[in-house]
């Protein structure tokens, strides 16, 4: 079903807009995001609900709602500073909670930028899981949606608590903590085990000591000139290296 949309207060557009709140993703099952990339992954994945755009798009769905509207009303949907011109509601995946073998595990991770791109560059080198504490940000939140580009539709995402992990490890599982502290293994040094749950830590602090007290082994990247990398950064070095 195609729309002509106009107002900035029509229903569908208030709708959308209140997405951008995590009690509402929550409530309805639904998350807003944005740009061409997104779109199609969406689709490939059969998760796209609605499409609000001041393009032209060469959609053939029965189950999609696609609205044009104007400037006006892509500015208020829009988050980013130069809107491209193409917003959509999807449904959040759903994925099983199983034995998966190769999992990064991210500890109070605040940044969402950093977050959607280590979702990104997860899917890229084979992750199986993305594992989040409580207290870190939204995958859902805007910028951590735009920095994934889609990816957020194929990787799996689950939030778990310190004591999930202590399950896990009881389980078989390698426990590896990326660790800038003196007994840390270099990576090139180290050769994993599957199932492995790999933690990396909150950008200024680094992973907790509950977390590092309950690893197998605490590893390092080789570093030159500099203090640390990047946690986005470090998380595709790592994962990279861990076969």
């Amino acid at each position: 079903m195609n729309n002509k949309i106009v107002s900035r207060q029509n229903a569908r557009v208030l709708h959308a807009c209140q997405l951008k709140k995590e009690n509402e993703r929550v409530l309805h099952g639904e998350f807003l995001l944005e740009g061409k990339f997104a779109l199609e992954m969406g689709l490939k994945n059969n998760l796209v609900k609605e499409i609000f755009t001041t393009k032209n798009l060469n959609i053939s769905s029965s189950t999609i709602t696609i609205n044009y509207v104007d400037q006006k009303v892509m500015d208020k949907l829009s988050e980013e500073k130069t809107p491209e011109g193409l917003v959509f509601i999807a449904k959040i995946p759903q994925f099983e909670d199983k034995k998966y073998q190769k999992i990064i595990y991210l500890d109070h991770l605040n940044d969402p930028g950093n977050l959607g791109t280590i979702i990104r560059t997860a899917l890229g080198l084979g992750v199986d899981a993305v594992y989040l504490s409580k207290d870190s940000v939204s995958p859902f939140n805007h910028k951590a949606l735009a920095a994934s580009k889609g990816a957020i539709f194929e990787m799996p995402i689950f939030i778990k608590e310190i004591n999930e992990i202590k399950k896990l490890k009881k389980d078989g599982y390698q426990i590896i903590a990326t660790s800038l502290r003196e007994n840390a293994i270099y990576l090139g040094d180290f050769q994993s085990e599957k199932p492995f749950i790999c933690i990396f830590g909150n950008e200024s602090q680094g992973v907790s000591e509950e977390l590092l007290n309950l690893a197998d082994v605490e590893i390092k990247i080789p570093i030159q000139n500099i203090d640390s990398f990047n946690v986005a950064v470090s998380v595709g070095i790592v994962v990279y290296n861990l076969k």
